[in-house]
């Protein structure tokens, strides 16, 4: 079915409607301005104020991007708001494993092509069939010919096998449908306080009309049903959603009220929801509109609402304090609440004994599942033989650990907090907070501690333009590189010396992240050395004389990530081409390829003891590699290797305005900048001519000119220092056969 999209206004009238927005104008004072110029590209006032208020989300996304504003309440998300978006994509997740939501977003979408056959054909639809299929909620579905109970008494009374069953007989198409599967009316008729049925047909066959013209946006329908007696927001904007599912959606109480409000985004009008839930569809990655619409209702009625919980450990059994200051990540068992302990909960850690109280605060990062104790966590446990092993475990990430913990004798003191259990109950592992309790925490803690956390309590929002500050890449030159860490997943950054291959490689992580979370970018540097057992895995002695098999960083780091499968991973390898990497990478040299992640590839390794003992790369994870294209004393990367690489070559840039901008940002004087500029333009021209010795990677980059402490001063003294210290030398090592030719250039740069 086709629609009719959004009207594409002309440049100049979009900077002309940027500028208004710019100045604080509202929506009315811009369409006052702009209606007879906009007029030839749109065909309704309700057009004009979608454009208008499009533009303004572009405009204010395009602001926080670039670092000038938080985003405003117009549209957008402040960093507290994508907190909670990050929470929200855990719920979806949950609510989509979910059999009967599964089942009740199928059956919707079943039932709006039938609707959308029904009413496309406006004379055969009579008041009598309008009221029992559209207005009417939910009424007598039949499962193979019979009468069954409303299937949304399943929501209440689980029924699985009955969901199974239902699921088939829809694919089959043995469940019949009857009734309104989308939104709630308020009477059982349409209409009822009109007696005139006839008036009721001409006011519905008005609306389908509508409904049905192809040529009318749906924003434009919605409005147009609106105006039709007896047709009010709900029903008008849900026939319009039935009609364009991916495009449209439906706005009444149950969609304006909580969720999206709570995420910061504009509900006010039609148009201005219409922009917000759309931004909601693409964050969530919603299939439509009517999965998006019965996610938002069930949250709304309180599913999937995340939890808090209080997790006890004894320190005469566990190390919690060296388990804190070393680990990011652990496994936590679970002996209370196995059923209700969530993916995304919180879990505040406490600690018993003389000073008991709670100690961090931690995310819970996986659903409870029977695991074998961690190896990261065996230095901390103090007493193996109290170990279930045959409990189930959660894996969490410690968020905060806090400076000054709260103790029991402060929690006593607050007349909410007083009532947790395990103030008067301390024997449990796992303990239950409720709403309000977990609000009071919450808040005592943020009043109260000044401690970060590995990520500084929550990794503070990283845009584009924060990568691109003190960068002397172009924008597009940086997404050109964003995009093939993307889609190839693994990409090599190679230059000469100095030109800021190892700066730029956590930056790309961190603007593809969109937050800078340093637990999900770790970095190593390869040297002759490093081995299969230090990367992957191997034999390693232990403290009692003999050998174990003990995991390799990367193998570790794989296994973290794919435990949080939800968001990006970073290896970052420097110096990548000194190692030998057949010898490193073995086996699992295969699975770095971007169509050869996840568990259907996975391999059995060198060292597994069966060959159910299985190892795969997740697709979450991506690889950075530096490579010094002037060390002389590597060989080529294999073409085994090169093929599963994108390559990035990076350059000097000593002649990028932002070059010197940042030089003049330390008052180095000008003329000092223009001779760094001029002469290292120059010699590096010389070593690239230099073909039969050097050549273009021998080149030298900028990050030898770049200071970083502000405090200091930076004039002939700091650059002769330079030149004496750290480039005389390398021109010694590039032409050690023909010394004069060195010192010549070397006079040259102190002249």
């Amino acid at each position: 079915m086709s629609i009719i999209k959004r009207p594409i206004l002309p440049d100049a009238l979009r900077h002309k409607i940027m500028d208004m927005v710019e100045r604080g104008a509202t929506n009315d004072q811009i369409a006052e301005e702009v209606r007879k110029e906009a007029q030839p590209y749109v065909s309704s006032e309700a057009q004009l104020n979608f454009c208008i208020h499009g533009i303004k989300a572009h405009h204010t996304r395009v602001r926080k991007e670039a670092g000038t504003e938080r985003a405003s309440s117009e549209v957008g998300l402040d960093s507290s708001d994508s907190q909670n978006m990050e929470k929200l994509k855990i719920q979806f997740q949950r609510f989509r494993k979910n059999s009967f939501h599964r089942l009740s977003v199928k059956i919707r979408r079943k039932h709006s092509e039938e609707l959308r056959e029904l009413l496309s054909d406006i004379e055969k639809v009579d008041l009598e069939t309008f009221n029992r299929e559209v207005w009417r909620s939910e009424n007598k579905p039949y499962l193979n010919g019979k009468e069954i109970d409303k299937i949304s008494y399943l929501r209440k009374r689980p029924n699985p096998d009955m969901v199974d069953q239902l699921d088939k007989a829809l694919e089959s198409g043995n469940l019949e449908l009857h009734g309104n599967y989308i939104w709630g009316s308020g009477s059982t008729i349409y209409l009822p306080m009109v007696k005139d049925d006839e008036q009721k047909a001409n006011n519905i066959k008005t609306a389908l009309r509508i409904l049905n013209d192809m040529g009318i946006d749906p924003i434009d329908k919605a409005n147009g049903i609106m105006k039709v007696p007896g047709f009010g927001p709900n029903i008008s904007t849900g026939l319009v959603m039935i009609y364009h599912p991916n495009d449209f959606a439906i706005y009444n109480k149950q969609a304006k009220i909580g969720t999206l409000e709570e995420l910061g985004y504009d509900v006010s009008t039609p148009e201005s929801y219409q922009i917000s839930v759309q931004d909601l569809k693409e964050q969530l990655g919603a299939d439509d509109f009517l999965e998006l619409d019965w996610f938002i209702y069930v949250l709304n009625q309180g599913e999937y609402a995340l939890n808090s919980w209080i997790f006890q450990a004894n320190p005469k059994y566990y190390d919690v304090e060296g388990a804190l200051q070393s680990l990011v990540e652990m496994d936590w068992q679970v002996n209370q609440h196995k059923d209700k302990i969530h993916t995304g909960d919180t879990a505040y850690i406490w600690q018993s004994g003389p000073n008991a109280g709670i100690v961090a605060v931690a995310e819970i990062l996986s659903e409870p599942k029977e695991v074998a104790e961690g190896e990261e966590d065996e230095p901390f446990v103090k007493a193996p033989e109290r170990i279930n092993k045959a409990a189930k475990r959660v894996h969490i990430r410690i968020d905060r650990v806090l400076q000054k913990p709260i103790l029991k004798e402060r929690l006593l003191k607050n007349p909410i907090l007083s009532t947790l259990t395990i103030l008067n109950a301390p024997q449990m592992t796992n303990y239950s907070l409720t709403p309000e309790q977990a609000d009071s925490l919450r808040k005592l803690i943020t009043s109260e501690d000044t401690s970060k956390g590995p990520d500084e309590v929550r990794p503070s929002i990283y845009s584009k333009a924060d990568a691109l500050k003190n960068l002397f890449l172009g924008e597009k030159e940086f997404i050109y590189i964003l995009d093939r860490l993307k889609s190839k997943k693994n990409i090599i950054i190679q230059g000469p010396p100095g030109v800021g291959k190892t700066f730029i490689a956590k930056r790309l992580a961190y603007c593809l992240m969109g937050i800078k979370a340093d637990r999900r970018v770790t970095m190593i540097q390869f040297h002759q050395s490093y081995s299969y057992e230090n990367f992957i895995q191997g034999f390693r002695p232990n403290n009692k004389g003999t050998f174990d098999i003990k995991n390799g960083i990367f193998y570790e780091f794989c296994h973290m990530a794919q435990r949080d499968s939800e968001n990006s991973y970073f290896f970052i390898i420097d110096e990548i081409n000194r190692g030998n990497l057949s010898k490193i990478f073995g086996e699992i040299l295969m699975l770095i390829e971007p169509d050869k992640r996840g568990s259907a590839f996975a391999v059995p390794l060198t060292y597994a003891q069966t060959t159910d003992d299985t190892f795969y790369i997740p697709s979450n994870l991506h690889i950075i590699g530096t490579m010094n294209t002037a060390d002389r004393s590597l060989a080529m990367v294999d073409y085994a290797l090169r093929r599963r690489f994108g390559f990035i070559d990076l350059e000097p840039k000593f002649g990028s305005p932002k070059f010197k901008e940042y030089l003049m940002n330390f008052h180095i004087r000008e003329n000092l900048i223009t001779k760094i500029v001029e002469r290292m333009t120059q010699l590096n021209e010389k070593i690239s001519e230099d073909t039969k010795n050097l050549g273009s990677g021998y080149r030298i980059g900028h990050s030898y000119f770049c200071p970083a402490n502000p405090e200091n001063k930076y004039g002939d003294d700091w650059y002769h220092t330079v030149i004496k210290s750290e480039i005389e030398p390398l021109l010694k090592e590039y032409w050690f056969d023909d010394p004069q030719k060195a010192q010549k250039h070397i006079n040259y740069l102190l002249s």
